[in-house]
């Protein structure tokens, strides 16, 4: 069923239609998402190189959220980070500042769930040389999870995800 999605794909593509061809590939994904979870993957990712070859990354950014939704559902947490990580830096090239800093702090907050607080902290300092991250809401979130989890304690992690929330 991939190859009909990917069949329309190159259709649209040949037609010059690039954004119609990533649309297609999206949609394609989006109907694989049960019933063959990887091949979704590869769609959404497909979907997302053909927007970004077509100076559209803009119109990606659905595209990106589905993406890293289905790489956490399947518990693929190297490749959902990639992804975030990516979709960071697609925002700041298309200047979503918010949703950048929110993709970077959701980054750390996958290592920080599968219990890889090295990693965690890795993409924490990564992330702390890109000047809008620095100074936003999301980089004194990332800092206070970590103070809370270096404590090892369920509720004082608990209470910071509350006071971020609220």
């Amino acid at each position: 069923m991939a190859e009909f999605y990917r069949q329309a794909g190159n259709y649209f593509g040949q037609a010059g239609r690039v954004t119609a061809a990533a649309d297609a590939l999206a949609r394609g994904a989006k109907a694989l998402e049960e019933k063959s979870p990887a091949e979704a993957s590869a769609l959404y990712l497909e979907a997302i190189e053909q927007y970004e070859n077509d100076g559209k990354e803009s119109q990606a950014t659905d595209v990106f959220r589905q993406a890293i939704s289905l790489l956490i559902r399947r518990q693929a947490w190297s490749d959902a980070v990639s992804m975030l990580m990516r979709f960071g830096e697609v925002c700041d090239k298309v200047s979503a500042r918010s949703s950048q800093s929110k993709a970077y702090l959701g980054a750390i907050v996958v290592w920080l769930h599968v219990g890889d607080m090295q990693q965690a902290w890795h993409v924490f300092q990564d992330c702390l040389g890109i000047e809008n991250f620095t100074k936003s809401d999301e980089a004194f979130a990332a800092d206070a999870l970590f103070m809370a989890y270096q404590t090892g304690e369920a509720a004082k992690v608990q209470a910071v995800i509350q006071g971020k929330q609220a």
